[in-house]
């Protein structure tokens, strides 16, 4: 076996003897840190002076590096606040996400208090939800040629595929489009809208090509 001596010991900590002041808690748009695409958030915060001498007042500022996110509201006050007091801030920041992030992107961003002489940053990301359209070739309808299942030269084609939403929201109106990047084929019908797409829903679409 192995022998085990167990040591315990008491670690001092010495406390703020001046005033210090943290967000302790943050939401956006009612709740929590995971938002979804092309969305517009108001984001509601809670500041606590956790230092041992109250301060004046100060001023939480949110940045963040990332081009996926807007800041329009950037900053906000809070008010004088004795030790162990706290003080909710609604509507604190404005924000808005791109209509082009990838389904669970993280996006980091940082809140820095200032008060007094003092600063203090403290780092966050926003989870994102997308959709994530994925396409299936179902069936090669050549019945106007050969009807071989095969694209032969000089024949019209339809191919239907199966389109599934497999991201964690909603797809909105999507348009699904078909191009030929080698020059091959000529697609006739390059585009096809179609209705919303709910989580794991499915749809089949038909392009008509020509060969």
């Amino acid at each position: 076996g192995e022998n085990l001596i167990r040591w315990e010991e008491d670690i001092p900590l010495e406390p703020f003897n001046r005033p210090f002041v943290i967000v302790d808690s943050i939401s956006m748009n009612g709740a929590e840190l995971t938002l979804h695409y092309n969305q517009s958030i108001v984001a509601d915060i809670n500041v606590t002076n956790v230092g041992l001498q109250g301060c004046n007042g100060g001023i939480v500022s949110m940045t963040s590096d990332s081009q996926l996110l807007t800041i329009s509201v950037g900053e906000s006050t809070f008010e004088a606040l004795e030790p162990d007091a706290s003080q909710f801030i609604e509507n604190a920041f404005q924000i808005a996400l791109g209509d082009s992030i990838h389904d669970w992107t993280h996006i980091p961003f940082t809140l820095t208090t200032q008060f007094g002489d003092e600063t203090y940053a403290q780092e966050y990301e926003i989870e994102v939800l997308s959709p994530n359209i994925t396409a299936e070739l179902i069936n090669i309808d050549d019945s106007q040629g050969d009807n071989d299942q095969r694209l032969d030269p000089g024949e019209f084609v339809s191919l239907t595929f199966r389109i599934t939403n497999t991201g964690h929201y909603r797809a909105e109106s999507p348009r699904i489009s078909l191009a030929n990047n080698e020059g091959y084929i000529r697609v006739i019908t390059s585009e096809i809208p179609i209705n919303d797409l709910e989580v794991n829903e499915s749809t089949e679409i038909t392009f008509d090509i020509y060969r």
